[in-house]
């Protein structure tokens, strides 16, 4: 299977048995034009790919305008479609999601399409940003990139309008929630 195909949804009544020493590991590739360049759960922004996480609740999509609210408009420029799902970049440990601008943002991370996104250097000095690639911020005379990160493909057995937390596919009642590390199909709680 192609790296950009999208994985085919399980059925209601479908059994499902995951191997965990199976689980690969993935680091999304760096330079992209559309979302199904990423692997895994990035989405492509900018030119790079950026870690994202999956938005529970959302109903299937296929374009990323499916995705957004009508609130917080600032969480729309972060958010896509891929494989019929909607996600959004993923917020760097302590840092705020919303900004305008990289000053906005804690730590080595980055102002993306109003979200703070992880980031690394590039080891290029800049004064500006256009000193620096498509994409990238100059951030205290240097050129950092957001970091794709390494991601883990756990949930890609989660049916569509259910949402991956911890591993855990968390669905509504009418579905049976699926861990991982678990092989018994009994409904498990969602993790809070």
């Amino acid at each position: 299977m192609d790296d950009r195909q999208c994985m085919c949804q399980l059925g209601k009544n479908a059994r499902l048995a995951i191997d965990p020493k199976h689980i690969t590991i993935h680091r999304p590739g760096p330079q992209c034009k559309v979302h199904s360049d990423c692997k895994t759960t990035s989405l492509c922004f900018d030119s790079h790919c950026i870690a994202a996480e999956r938005v529970c609740g959302s109903q299937p999509c296929n374009k990323d305008c499916h995705c957004r609210t009508s609130y917080a408009h600032w969480r729309n420029k972060g958010r896509g479609c891929k494989c019929g799902r909607c996600y959004e970049l993923k917020k760097p440990c302590c840092s705020r999601r919303e900004c305008t601008c990289s000053k906005d943002c804690n730590g080595l991370s980055i102002c993306i399409r109003h979200h703070c996104v992880a980031a690394e250097t590039t080891g290029q000095l800049c004064k500006k940003c256009c000193d620096c690639n498509k994409g990238e911020r100059c951030v205290n005379g240097m050129c950092l990139r957001p970091l794709p990160g390494a991601e883990i493909d756990n949930c890609s057995h989660c049916p569509l309008h259910c949402c991956c937390r911890k591993n855990t596919c968390c669905c509504p009642r009418s579905f049976a929630n699926v861990t991982l590390a678990a092989v018994d199909y009994e409904k498990l709680p969602c993790p809070s």
